[in-house]
């Protein structure tokens, strides 16, 4: 995976929307759509599963975030938020792909 697309798909993976993982990056929601379209083109398959509210990791998703983090410092923001509400440290625990849940 290269910088760029790695870098719109966490972003997405961590956001749970194109639109939002565009605003932090700040690219554009078309640039942050094509990066990852190429990624599903490169390892033949979805990588999130999309509605029109959010996109959620597919099983190849999941490995390509677990993949892709080993190689990037540091929890999604989604968990960091969550172990800084329990009380817990940043780097503590295991690093797990973001939760699929419907809670956004």
């Amino acid at each position: 995976m290269d910088l760029p697309r790695q870098e719109c798909f966490l972003a997405v993976s961590e956001e749970f929307r194109f639109g939002r993982a565009a605003q932090r990056l700040p690219r554009s929601p078309a640039s942050v759509g094509e990066a990852v379209a190429a990624l599903e083109h490169a390892v033949g398959g979805a990588l999130f599963s999309r509605t029109s509210r959010r996109a959620q990791l597919t099983g190849p998703g999941r490995w390509s975030w677990a993949r892709s983090k080993s190689r990037t410092a540091g929890p999604p923001r989604h968990t960091e938020r969550r172990r800084s509400a329990a009380g817990n440290s940043a780097g503590s625990g295991p690093r797990t792909p973001p939760s699929s849940g419907t809670g956004c």
